[in-house]
């Protein structure tokens, strides 16, 4: 009797130990939630008991590469990311989170695999789709960014998160209408994330509706007054707006909250020459070229979209207004705006180092050749004042200010009869000062 109740007892313990005893997955699953809930060494210790259970748990080791990669051991996270998918190559997660970690490390085409993989293998899960568009907007390809976002939005409707990223990308594509569209509609799900008024807010300046944008950048700073993007962005609005006092303000609080925004010196240094402020003028443009160095890269972030330089011409005599422009990656709108400045400070020498500069950079900015040519013409170079004159009228067909300096090189040259057909030019384009000259020597 003695005997049956121990062997009882031990049937009944084995069954007990092996009723509580937890399978990979449930420990992998336990190792999750407790990284979700911050307990790192639990979750790791979580981990440690589903490879003790089964030691090829592909799924283990992506998420211990999640948790290590959280804790900033990239090798790691690497090393078990590899792990996982050689366990199981189709195990998609490992995929989205290598993704991640190569993207974090600039390795964007082994990052783009990674994002393709995870969708041929999970094709109903947005995130891979969301990581996969934001890189390829990143890279400015737009249209595939679009189809991943388009994507995103159908697998998760009211997503804010997908409604504003394909909100940006519309704007890129200058689909203007539907980009408000998905900015309203993030909004209208009650958002608290300031980008999204900054975004609509940018598409707004490039409708023209510097009010409205002014708006949505108040409410941007409303929700994170913090927002350093924000007040550049209200300032450039204000900038258009012909209040300089209003955009200095802005771009200063921009610099206050991020020491290296080149682009708030660049918009500040614009206004303070519009101000007649020489001296600070110079100091922000050539901070703003300091910062960092010219980039390696010659991709633009942006697109222009502002209006060119308004420069009014009085017959041989000019006078340059600098109008600021979002900056470009290798920033030639700063070297052009620090050149048109050490002109008005009778720097000519200086103005045409910076504006050689603005043309290296961006060879297909007309406005950077015009302004070299009034530089030329003003350092008495009026041959190559000429040739600066063409390469913009080549890159602009409607450019009435550079016909117009072209006619009058030419009287100068004695070449009546090209004079007076580049005057007629620009008098036709719009820069009506030419007729004046052309009735005093063309009739």
């Amino acid at each position: 009797m003695k005997q049956f109740c121990q062997i009882t007892l031990l049937i009944t313990i084995t069954s007990f130990v092996s009723i509580a005893q937890k399978t990979a997955d449930e420990y992998s699953q336990e190792g999750l939630t407790r990284f979700k809930a911050g307990e790192i060494s639990s979750a790791m210790e979580s981990f440690v008991n589903a490879l003790a259970q089964n030691p090829d748990h592909a799924p283990t080791f992506a998420l211990r590469g999640l948790v290590k990669a959280s804790q900033k051991d990239y090798r790691g996270a690497a090393m078990d990311y590899d792990q996982a998918l050689e366990l199981d190559g189709k195990n998609a997660r490992a995929y989205l989170y290598r993704g991640q970690l190569r993207t974090s490390q600039e390795d964007f085409e082994g990052a783009m695999r990674d994002f393709t993989a995870a969708i041929e293998f999970t094709p109903t899960d947005f995130l891979p789709y969301s990581q996969r568009g934001i890189l390829r907007a990143k890279g400015a390809n737009y249209k595939g960014a679009l189809q991943d976002f388009n994507r995103w939005v159908e697998l998760v409707p009211n997503n804010v998160g997908a409604l504003s990223e394909r909100g940006k990308c519309k704007m890129e594509l200058e689909d203007y209408p539907g980009s408000v569209v998905d900015f309203n509609k993030a909004i209208e799900l009650g958002t608290k994330d300031s980008q999204v008024f900054t975004g609509r807010g940018r598409v707004r300046i490039r409708q023209n509706d510097n009010k409205g944008a002014i708006a949505d950048f108040d409410k941007a700073l409303a929700l994170n007054p913090a927002d350093a993007k924000a007040y550049y962005n209200r300032g450039f609005a204000k900038s258009r707006s012909k209040n300089c006092e209003g955009a200095v303000a802005d771009y200063t609080k921009a610099i206050e909250l991020e020491p290296r925004n080149y682009e708030a010196f660049y918009g500040r240094g614009v206004c303070y020459s519009q101000l007649g402020n020489i001296e600070k003028s110079m100091d922000d443009l050539n901070l703003a070229i300091e910062i960092n160095g010219p980039s390696n890269s010659t991709r633009p972030y942006y697109n222009d979209f502002i209006t060119n330089n308004m420069l009014d011409l009085l017959r041989d005599a000019v006078t340059t207004f600098n109008q600021v422009k979002e900056v470009s990656n290798n920033r030639p709108e700063v070297y052009m705006s620090r050149g048109i400045t050490k002109n008005m400070m009778g720097d000519g020498q200086g103005a045409m180092a910076d504006l050689n500069k603005a043309i290296e950079f961006d060879p297909t900015n007309s406005d950077s050749y015009f302004v070299r040519g009034l530089v030329r013409s003003s350092l008495g170079d009026q041959r190559g004042a000429i040739t600066d004159c063409n390469s913009a009228i080549k890159l602009k067909v409607k450019y009435p200010e550079a016909y117009y300096l072209r006619g009058v090189i030419r009287f100068n040259f004695g070449d009546r009869n090209g004079g007076c057909l580049d005057l007629s030019k620009a008098g036709e384009q719009g820069y009506l000062v030419a007729y004046r000259l052309i009735g005093q020597h063309c009739n």
